[in-house]
């Protein structure tokens, strides 16, 4: 399936270039400074998006590769207002909607200085699953992905903490297997921690299902 890889300003490190698989019907969307980042992966964006208030502060390698690639390729740099409704990150999800892409692997939207700007990266990723899609955060710290009245499953040899955390007031019917800690049809809640720091198995699959309501899933990664 066709996929769309976009970059944002956050965190990003050069171990994740192997995460970064691109074929020739993948659509790469750069969102302001996280060029430097395709920059740092060895891959040229199909768009660059932002109101580019980021972009100043990147290295002057990173704007002199931007200024060429906007010479070449005007019509594949979209600026945007810094009034605005959306971020640069969520305009960027709906341009890749508009082009039919269901799929979405997100790079650099943890970290940085901006928590705030980092809850709305877990919002979009909200959108693109409210609009039947799928979308997974790629940290050097995590993976982020989002389960919604469904069954997710982790492959034998998974590792790491998993943390189930409701996004509706309460996730109801949540099933844990593989895991230190199953469950059985319970309950979770905003207001309870009870789904963090879970931890895989060795050498077992595991799953999280939820009966109704929406889970954030989030994989720590251990050194």
């Amino acid at each position: 399936m066709k996929k769309c890889l976009i970059f944002s300003a956050g965190d990003f490190s050069l171990a994740q270039k192997e995460q970064v698989e691109r074929t020739k019907d993948d659509l790469v969307i750069a969102c302001d400074a996280g060029f430097a980042h395709c920059i740092c992966a060895g891959i040229t964006p199909d768009y660059i998006i932002g109101d580019f208030d980021s972009m100043k502060e990147t290295a002057l390698v990173v704007q002199e590769a931007f200024r060429s690639f906007r010479n070449r390729h005007p019509d594949r740099v979209l600026s945007l207002s810094v009034r605005k409704d959306d971020t640069d990150t969520m305009f960027a999800v709906k341009f890749a909607m508009q082009k039919g892409y269901q799929e979405f692997r997100l790079f650099g939207m943890l970290g940085g200085r901006r928590f705030d700007h980092a809850l709305a990266n877990l919002q979009t990723l909200l959108l693109i699953r409210h609009h039947n899609g799928r979308g997974t955060i790629l940290d050097p710290s995590c993976t982020i992905q989002i389960a919604k009245n469904e069954t997710v499953c982790f492959p034998a040899g998974t590792k790491g903490y998993l943390s189930v955390i409701p996004v509706d007031k309460e996730a109801r019917g949540v099933t844990l297997n593989g895991l230190s800690f199953p469950t059985q049809e319970e309950n979770l809640f905003t207001d309870s921690t009870r789904g963090i720091s879970n931890e895989f198995l060795p050498d077992k699959a595991a799953s999280v299902s939820v009966t109704a309501g929406t889970l954030l899933l989030i994989v720590t990664h251990i050194p």
